[in-house]
């Protein structure tokens, strides 16, 4: 069975920001360290014209995810535990059938039962197993089913958060002081002092609270 994995997608122009030369010199003439206000609390923003954010860290961490994300997560993994189940009780009743049309083989073979018995439950084994067959194939129809719309809610989800990440840092980033923003798994080293993920976070936080 295939399991689904909460995955962020996050469009280029959320990750890569560059700032307006000719349009906007104020930036150009001031990179000190910036500030913004979150839940009453100073977070400072990365000095100079570089930056990276942690997006998988801002989705799994944000209010949005803990809100919505973690509950559709449970929903999902409910599901498949469900579906192992069935699928596990379905296999045990096909192990079960297919034990007792051996036994009842090796009866008729040593002359134990009638060939009309036989043939009685040889048929009433063969009902089962079909049973069983068309349980497997519904349980099948409608895990794929219940899966295929879980999977649309978690696209929502992600692309949701994708665009809280990227409005926050075209809001964060509004006077070009950043020629480039850029998510944390695309770097080998950088000074921590780049990081602006927690202003990220705290802006993506604050558009989510507003629109709820």
């Amino acid at each position: 069975m295939k399991k689904i994995f909460l995955t962020l997608f996050v469009a280029a122009a959320t990750l890569v920001s560059c700032g307006d030369n000719t349009t906007k010199p104020a930036a150009e003439a001031t990179q000190d360290a910036a500030t913004i206000v979150a839940d009453s609390t100073v977070i400072t923003m990365p000095a100079g014209d570089l930056a990276f954010i942690k997006v998988e860290e801002i989705g799994y961490t944000c209010k949005l995810f803990q809100s919505e994300g973690v509950a559709l997560n449970e929903k999902i993994n409910k599901s498949m535990e469900g579906f192992a189940q069935k699928e596990k009780n379905i296999q045990a009743e096909v192990n079960r059938v297919q034990g007792e049309a051996a036994k009842l083989q090796e009866k008729y073979q040593k002359g134990l039962i009638t060939t009309a018995d036989f043939q009685q439950q040889g048929q009433a084994l063969e009902t089962r197993m079909q049973k069983a067959q068309t349980n497997y194939e519904n349980l099948q129809a409608n895990y794929q089913k219940d899966a295929a719309a879980m999977q649309e809610e978690l696209n929502v989800l992600n692309n949701r958060i994708a665009n809280y990440i990227s409005q926050a840092v075209e809001e964060l980033n509004a006077d070009g002081r950043y020629k480039m923003i850029i998510d944390a798994t695309m770097l080998v080293h950088a000074s921590p002092e780049l990081d602006m993920t927690p202003a990220v976070l705290a802006k993506v936080n604050e558009l989510y609270a507003a629109e709820k």
